[in-house]
């Protein structure tokens, strides 16, 4: 296209703009992120949580999908931000909280009855929230979506439970379609864990399937499949941690399928550069071998942008505090 058709072009497009009203037009602006506090896990989801949407994480019980969330909590509350925690589990452990370095003086702490009433409370934090805070960063956990009831399955019990199939989806339905608007217009980034459960007369494909229908999956921005692997012994044989594998299977403001090595230890959670030697590994940002003789072997790795020292796996951390600049080109280079 020619400058002058380019410029009519322009001039026509800011015309039209003009004939509708400022309220349905919207700016286009870029997404903007809240980190976990975990470098991998920001990358793998292309930035961090997106401010306004909705992300989703899923498992099997006691793959850290909690203490990830927490964990983010903390992070939001580090910026100066807001954190609530909707725990439908009543399980929430201040201890663990405590450990990983949580506030939870200023955690704002909900134990709903059923889906309504999550719902409910999620839109009265936020108005109230908001009324007070209206630009700090501001986090709202839910979990989890699988453990919460709707107010008819709390009042029959197991009475008529065939007639009842279905309620939770449409509670979760009805309830997501009036949030995560109100969530987008305030700028408030929603964190939800769900529970996984097994398919057995699925063969091939997806074998699994996630709780409460349709609508997490639908809603959500991001949606990330958290696998516990190895348990990690002491001197002692007590499992203090355990190896986990995050993947990301839906992401709509970055590539998809990015998966990520974490570590989980269940008394301080996940450090801060966990997973993210074997991420950089596997995105071929870091090369295994010699540099100078460009081998592609042995038990060296480097970094090719600039840093001329090499090192072993196990100096991995050590090798990165001496390297700060690499830390910061990660972050700049995250939604890559």
């Amino acid at each position: 296209m020619s400058r002058a058709a380019k410029k009519a072009s322009v001039r026509k497009i800011g015309l039209i703009k003009k004939e509708f009203n400022r309220d349905t037009l919207r700016t286009i602006r870029p997404t903007e992120f809240l980190s976990t506090g975990i470098i991998a896990v920001d990358w793998a989801m292309g930035g961090g949580l997106p401010i306004g949407k909705m992300t989703e994480i899923f498992g099997e019980f006691s793959t850290g999908k909690t203490l990830l969330c927490l964990q983010a909590c903390k992070t939001v509350q580090e910026a100066g931000g807001i954190a609530a925690f909707i725990d439908s589990e009543n399980r929430f452990s201040p201890e663990m909280a405590s450990n990983i370095g949580l506030n939870i003086e200023e955690l704002l702490l909900f134990q709903p009855s059923c889906l309504e009433d999550v719902f409910e409370t999620a839109a009265n934090v936020i108005s109230r929230v908001r009324h007070h805070e209206p630009d700090a960063p501001f986090i709202i956990v839910w979990d989890s979506i699988g453990a919460t009831q709707a107010q008819k399955e709390m009042e029959e019990g197991m009475v008529n439970a065939d007639g009842r199939r279905g309620i939770r989806a449409t509670v979760i339905g009805l309830g997501m379609r009036q949030l995560c608007p109100l969530a987008a217009i305030e700028k408030v980034t929603l964190f939800f864990t769900n529970q996984l459960r097994v398919n057995p007369n699925k063969m091939y494909g997806a074998t699994w399937y996630t709780m409460g229908g349709k609508a997490p999956e639908f809603h959500s921005t991001i949606q990330m499949m958290l696998k516990g692997k190895e348990k990690i012994l002491d001197e002692r044989k007590t499992v203090i941690g355990q190896t986990a594998k995050l993947l990301v299977v839906k992401n709509s403001v970055a590539p998809p399928h990015r998966e990520v090595d974490l570590t989980i230890w269940f008394d301080r959670g996940i450090e801060k550069v966990s997973g993210l030697f074997s991420c950089l590994l596997r995105s071929g940002v870091l090369h295994q071998g010699n540099k100078d003789k460009e081998e592609r072997k042995g038990g060296q790795y480097y970094w090719l942008d600039g840093i001329e020292s090499t090192f072993q796996k196990a100096d991995f951390d050590t090798w990165l505090s001496e390297n700060p600049k690499v830390v910061t080109m990660i972050n700049a280079s995250r939604s890559s």
